[in-house]
């Protein structure tokens, strides 16, 4: 017994210093000052689309009103007609009419996920080099694809792409998407890029060379598979190029969602995890979640009834509670710039409780589902079958 302690404690300590040397460089690397510069090239933005709900015409408003001086066509790329979001396009057209807005239907899609489907479509319509894509959900502020084109002034720059969180509180279910993204995907996110070098990107906006997406797209690396933001990140690098993480946030509202609702949205992101291998999910939990082995080693001291071994869980789970709840604080204040408690206390909920249930529940599981569709995975993602 006193073995395995030891060895979760081992663990422990690792997934302390991961979170924390990943903290420490988040923060750094948000520091750096924004240095704004025109840039002359032309831009077609992307927003691949399926459904609307309450936020989607102001996010789509305040895109097209962003203050750029270059030349910008926004394409917003639905399937069909019949999708909600095909009224609401038309409305944010309506009402920027000296804005290049153009709505494309791109037909349902057969071998690709809906959103990959939608930008490969509209990349066939896209007039400009530059081509980027924008999450519905994504609500930028209006410096973000002034800052995006800066970036991409070097030869040598793949794809350029921004750091998304959730904002505001509400349901559960959206609190358990806000504390994943925002808590845990992103310091995770970070320890990849600034620790291992992975050059996987994120998609809630990123910006990119044309030549370079009909390349990867050429290339095959979009066809069967459920993340193109994986595909696109390792195929750039893979081909020289460098992928910018720009020290700058994108906000994504708070999303009214049940709590089983939640928990199917963070199935699918679990599930796309689970795709890399049983090695990377495993060590998905074995890193990232000190705070769960922390108080496994306390119940388990508290089980056995050892002096010894209780009062070093009970100073490993303050310590590691205090650093949990530190990272939150500071995170909120000094990058999402939300007040200091936010989703403190379902952070902690996520941690204890729901992180180990989405764990085993995906552990064995082929496939996720998204958007009305059950999408079986094989190895790194790619699809078998959609039903």
């Amino acid at each position: 017994m006193g073995v395995i302690y030891w060895i979760f404690f081992a663990i422990s300590i690792i997934g302390i210093l991961s979170m924390t040397l990943a903290f420490f460089k988040m923060l750094t690397h948000f520091s750096a000052k924004e240095e704004l510069e025109v840039s002359t090239e032309g831009l077609s933005l992307i927003v691949p689309i399926k459904g609307a709900d309450e936020t989607t015409f102001d996010n789509l408003k305040v895109l097209v009103d962003s203050d750029i001086q270059s030349s910008v066509e926004y394409l917003f790329a639905m399937e069909t007609e019949d999708d909600p979001a095909y009224r609401v396009c038309k409305a944010v057209k309506k009402s920027a009419k000296d804005k290049d807005i153009k709505i494309i239907l791109t037909g349902e899609s057969e071998e690709l996920m809906g959103k990959q489907h939608n930008i490969k479509v509209a990349v066939q319509n896209a007039t400009y080099d530059i081509i980027g894509s924008m999450d519905a959900d994504v609500n930028v502020d209006s410096n973000a694809l002034k800052t995006g084109l800066k970036s991409l002034n070097s030869d040598d720059v793949g794809i350029v792409y921004f750091l998304p969180y959730y904002s505001g509180t509400g349901t559960l279910g959206g609190g358990l998407l806000s504390t994943y993204i925002n808590y845990f995907y992103n310091i995770i996110f970070s320890y990849l890029h600034f620790f291992a070098k992975a050059p996987t990107v994120i998609g809630a906006l990123w910006m990119m060379p044309k030549e370079l997406f009909k390349k990867c797209e050429a290339d095959g690396r979009l066809v069967g598979t459920v993340s193109d933001d994986r595909e696109l990140g390792f195929a750039s690098a893979e081909w020289g190029y460098k992928n910018i993480f720009i020290p700058k946030t994108v906000m994504m509202p708070h999303e009214n969602l049940s709590l089983q609702e939640g928990i199917n949205h963070l199935g699918k992101w679990f599930g796309m995890v689970r795709a890399e291998g049983i090695a990377v999910y495993i060590l998905f939990v074995l890193m990232w979640n000190p705070l769960l082995y922390a108080s496994v080693l306390l119940l388990a001291a508290l089980c056995m009834g050892s002096g010894e071994y209780l009062n070093t869980s009970i100073i490993l789970f303050i310590s590691v509670f205090l650093l949990r709840a530190i990272n939150i604080i500071v995170l909120n204040t000094s990058i999402y710039k939300m007040p200091a408690s936010t989703n403190l206390l379902m952070t902690i909920a996520y941690d204890l409780i729901f992180f180990p249930i989405l764990f085993f529940i995906n552990l064995f599981k082929p496939t996720i589902e998204w958007k009305g569709k059950i999408y079986k995975l094989g190895k790194q993602g790619k699809i078998i079958s959609i039903d």
